[in-house]
């Protein structure tokens, strides 16, 4: 499996510094009263950064993903003004959102098994934060060209390093039907479409998860 290089390292920095910024110190003005579907109850023992470059090295996100993941995440947060970012649910934003930019711009895509398992958590709660994640920012993937370059820029900009994004090479806004994506998610999808097509399973190696994303459940 093909780890991330440094190029995309930079953007995942740049990325985790805004989320660690938006989430700063917030654990403790916490109403356990409005907790979420994306609240664990303690912060997992993993941080932002690892957390990403954990997704990217084992699921081979490129750094459009994580552009479009954090559009979605700001998408869900303009829809649901009661709804905000903190360190016991940033986690699960990220996991669940990477995973819907993926499959709404990639033909060929992991299992949720294995995102899962990237992800620390069970399948079962995978497969309900994708759904719940969906539904808040109802079904609305599609990101127009202006918009996508105001985030490049503004991460750009943003960058200590002063390194400059890669462009996409593919057209992110294409229609699909993410309804069905999401059906049948425990079955494994072929990465490419030779003779050695690649499935993931429950067995793939991999450093195992040293951490789990604990839940009130």
């Amino acid at each position: 499996m093909t780890c991330i290089n440094n190029n995309k390292l930079t953007v995942l920095d740049v990325i985790a510094t805004v989320l660690e910024k938006l989430t700063q110190d917030k654990a403790t003005r916490i109403n356990k009263d409005s907790f979420t579907i994306f609240h664990a109850i303690q912060p997992p023992n993993i941080s932002i950064k690892d957390y990403l470059v954990r997704i990217a090295k084992y699921s081979n996100c490129n750094e459009t993903i994580f552009i479009l993941s954090l559009i979605y995440i700001d998408r869900l947060m303009q829809n649901n003004p009661s709804y905000s970012l903190d360190i016991l649910n940033i986690h699960r934003y990220i996991i669940a959102s990477s995973i819907v930019a993926t499959k709404y711009i990639n033909d060929f895509f992991y299992s949720n098994n294995h995102y899962a398992r990237i992800g620390g958590v069970s399948i079962e709660e995978l497969n309900a934060l994708e759904i719940e994640f969906l539904n808040l920012i109802k079904f609305d993937l599609y990101i127009s060209d202006e918009l996508y370059q105001q985030y490049y820029n503004g991460l750009s900009n943003t960058n200590p390093k002063n390194v400059k994004c890669n462009k996409p090479k593919k057209n992110f806004t294409k229609k699909t039907n993410l309804k069905n994506k999401i059906q049948n998610n425990e079955h494994s999808v072929p990465l490419n479409n030779n003779n050695n097509d690649v499935y993931i399973s429950s067995h793939s190696s991999y450093e195992s998860v040293a951490f789990e994303i604990s839940c009130d459940c």
